[in-house]
């Protein structure tokens, strides 16, 4: 009896074992099901499966979670949940992930609700607030939560709007902290924020009296890399006012005092970069290219390629900036230069055309600058000197438009209209591309020479190419040139002066070995060193004895240096001196007997008139 009744006690309840399997067989296959779902859902099957029991679920609730704590750990695994916390974490792996960790980000915001999912952001930073040192990690978190928080996801933007305004209020009131790694951090991530949004971006204006006070006071730290995040914070906080020029701006006056007076290189980096250009700050950027550290120098050069466009500088300014810029001692801040005058170039002020920049350089007054910076563009490519010596270029705008050939109809219009002579830029010009193919033919001859075999001969067609590039840009003959020379010193004004010493220095590209084109030069040399204009011309400044700067004569003396042999071109300097000092001697004597007779004639009359 006591064996049949333990039997059928044993058939009609299920024993311990038995439960045991069968929950372990459900929680296995639950889990196969709901991998990588979000914890609200897996709460929703479980409350299904609930609602429907099998057969053999006849326990209730309460007895399922014992069981359930009774079972081994390897048994029953939890989800892992998404936080805030967590998701930050991941950002730390890469910075591909963060594009999908700002969209789960923004679904954990709109369903946690703005204060709570602001609260658990908060206490997430306060960690990485502690970080100084400026690790890959950390930067990747601060990177990630400044892409957050000035992305809007369309649907969200009030959600969004709201927590960033909030985040920044957080960051502000965090900013006096005595610890240095808190204050540094706290500006980083409000520069950031701050730069990161979109133009049209509004904030409110408590926010924004709120962010200039704060920030202004971070731009006096004690720290240099909290000031340098500070004036990153307050680079659009600006306002130009109404004339747009920066001039009653608090924060630009704040700048323009202290970059002056700041000793470290990274902060005068960040408050340049963050400078309002405009009429009243751009002597303040050209102030910088002359700063002792190479770093500020290109941030500077960069600035004015970037945000001055190159009719707001002045032509001094202009000339300044390529002087230094084209002869700083760093690569990197010459190759800001170059970008610099590349953007110049191609600005539709210039639209490419080296003359038009030429003429903003001023090449008479700056001749030197000019030179450098058409050099400059030729090195790189820019200008191609190999384009404009051709034929059809030099008849039209070059050296040979001068000697055209004629038919007697154009040339008795041409008795009647006057020669247009080279402006000083275009003499410049053509002057620095007849040195450049001349320097080129100089260079593949000696390549050519070093050569053999099939290389020898690619080499010597290039350089004929060259050569005959260079006879195109030439004129026809030596003595044409001579002539233009004569051409441009007869208009004896500076630019036409000017313009005949440039022509004068392609001499130097020419054959003096022929004897025409000496006997010209020295002829040319003998004649204007003995030609002192006119007196009674007060427009007259061919000379250095009527006003000139000198370089006239230089020109002319080191022209006969390479026409006369040894010591000859002395005595033909000597010999122009006194032939000047006689003509002006007498000159005067001349003025004076007139000044005499005028005098006499003068007394006469009155005499006359008083008797």
């Amino acid at each position: 009896f006591c064996v049949v009744l333990f039997f059928f006690s044993n058939k009609n309840s299920p024993n311990k074992m038995t439960v045991e399997k069968t929950t372990k067989k459900k929680t296995s296959s639950k889990k196969t099901k709901t991998t990588g779902t979000p914890p609200s859902f897996v709460a929703e099957e479980e409350k299904d499966d609930a609602k429907t029991p099998t057969k053999e679920q006849h326990f209730l609730p309460e007895e399922e979670e014992q069981q359930q704590q009774m079972m081994p750990s390897s048994v029953v695994k939890k989800l892992p949940q998404i936080t805030v916390a967590r998701l930050l974490n991941e950002t730390q792996l890469g910075v591909a992930m963060h594009k999908r960790i700002v969209r789960q980000m923004t679904e954990l915001r709109h369903v946690s609700g703005n204060e709570k999912f602001l609260q658990d952001v908060c206490t997430c930073l306060l960690h990485v607030l502690l970080e100084y040192k400026r690790d890959l990690h950390t930067e990747r978190v601060i990177r990630f939560i400044i892409a957050f928080t000035s992305h809007r996801e369309p649907g969200h933007e009030e959600e969004a709007d709201e927590f960033c305004e909030s985040l920044i209020r957080f960051l502000l009131n965090v900013t006096a902290a005595k610890d240095r790694a808190v204050r540094f951090r706290a500006c980083q991530m409000v520069a950031g924020i701050l730069n990161a949004l979109g133009p049209d971006a509004e904030i409110s204006d408590d926010l924004y009296d709120q962010m200039e006070e704060t920030m202004l006071e971070r731009l006096r730290d004690n720290t240099p890399a909290v000031r340098a995040q500070a004036a990153r914070a307050l680079s659009r906080l600006q306002d130009g006012g109404e004339d747009a020029d920066f001039s009653n701006s608090e924060i630009t006056t704040a700048f323009i005092e202290l970059i002056g007076g700041e000793k470290n290189k990274d902060a005068r980096k960040a408050i340049l970069g963050a400078l309002a250009i405009s009429d009243h700050t751009i002597s303040v950027v050209v102030e910088r290219t002359r700063d002792i550290s190479e770093e500020v120098r290109r941030i500077a050069f960069l600035a004015l390629a970037a945000k001055v466009p190159v009719e707001s500088v002045s032509i001094e300014h202009r000339a300044l900036v390529l002087r230094r810029g084209l002869n700083d001692r760093s690569i990197s801040v010459r190759s800001a230069c170059v970008d610099m005058l590349k953007k110049w170039m191609s600005s539709s002020v210039c639209e490419n055309d080296p003359i038009k920049l030429l003429k903003l350089l001023d090449a008479e007054s700056h001749p030197n600058v000019s030179e450098m910076a058409l050099k400059t563009l030729i090195e790189t490519k820019t200008v191609k000197a190999m384009a404009y010596a051709t034929k059809e270029k030099s008849e039209t705008s070059g050296l040979r438009r001068f000697f055209l050939k004629k038919s007697e109809e154009e040339e008795e219009e041409e008795k009647v209209s006057v020669v247009e002579l080279f402006s000083p830029e275009e003499a410049l010009f053509w002057r620095v591309i007849v040195e450049a193919l001349a320097n080129q033919t100089s260079s593949s001859g000696k390549d050519t020479s070093l050569a053999v075999g099939q290389a020898r001969a690619v080499l010597q067609a290039e350089t004929e190419e060259v050569e005959d590039a260079l006879d195109q840009c030439l004129p026809e003959s030596s003595m044409d040139l001579l002539r233009a020379i004569s051409m441009h010193a007869d208009g004896k004004t500076t630019s036409s002066v000017f313009a005949a010493r440039q022509l004068m220095m392609t001499l130097n590209c020419s054959d003096m070995n022929d004897g025409a084109l000496r006997r010209g030069a020295a002829t040319l040399v003998y004649e204007r060193l003995r030609s002192i204009g006119d007196l009674n011309d007060e427009n007259d400044v061919s000379c250095y004895a009527r006003g000139g700067d000198g370089e006239w004569e230089k020109q002319l003396i080191d022209l006969a240096k390479r026409v006369h042999d040894d010591n000859e071109h002395v005595a033909v300097v000597l010999g122009a001196c006194d032939s000047l000092r006689g003509t002006v001697t007498d000159e005067e004597n001349n003025n004076k007997n007139d000044d005499d007779d005028k005098s006499f004639r003068i007394f006469t009359s009155r005499r006359t008139r008083s008797k």
